[in-house]
């Protein structure tokens, strides 16, 4: 029985030194005024990376969406006054497998919308972030219906998730969150 214990203990002490990193989207929420932040998590995952950097946004779609087939086109259409734009499967995303169907665009509803960690503050296992700072609810200029959510960004390669030439799924890796309506 105790070589069975001690068995156990050391498979279980591999398996923890073998887990990987992920920045995991979480819910869009609620904040007074009608404002909303997004939050993002810092996890040990089976697959990820090596690299405890990257960082999470909260983007919106307006009620039309745009269809997409990359970032570059939702940077050259986006709304006056809104962030990067980036080209999103509406489902939600994991690792590996970035979802099916049409994809839209989605974008920050201001540059400062995301928050990043970095090789000087690393993200923390285990602490759930907030984007900051909170936005309205429904950004002047845009139509009745807002759709929001949480995309987060894990470097595979150090300085990838803030560059704009970086490949996904090979430099960097982006997790789409459920969507939130208002």
């Amino acid at each position: 029985m105790r070589h069975v214990l001690c068995a156990g203990i050391i498979v279980a002490v591999g398996v923890l030194a073998g887990c990987k990193f992920q920045v995991v989207p979480r819910a869009v929420e609620s904040k007074p005024q009608a404002n909303i932040v997004g939050t993002f998590k810092f996890e040990r995952r089976w697959q990820g990376t090596d690299l405890n950097t990257g960082g999470g946004c909260l983007v919106f779609q307006n009620a039309a969406p745009l269809a997409c087939d990359a970032g570059a086109f939702c940077q050259a259409n986006k709304p006056a006054g809104a962030g990067y734009g980036y080209c999103l499967h509406k489902s939600v995303s994991v690792w590996g497998a970035q979802g099916k169907g049409p994809q839209q665009c989605w974008w920050q509803p201001t540059p400062a919308s995301c928050l990043r960690g970095t090789p000087v503050d690393p993200l923390k296992v285990g602490e759930t972030y907030r984007t900051t700072p909170a936005v309205l609810a429904k950004p002047p200029g845009t139509k009745p219906v807002v759709r929001w959510r949480v995309l987060t960004c894990t470097n595979i390669k150090q300085g990838a998730c803030a560059d704009p030439n970086a490949k996904d799924g090979e430099d960097r890796m982006y997790l789409a969150g459920p969507i939130w309506s208002n």
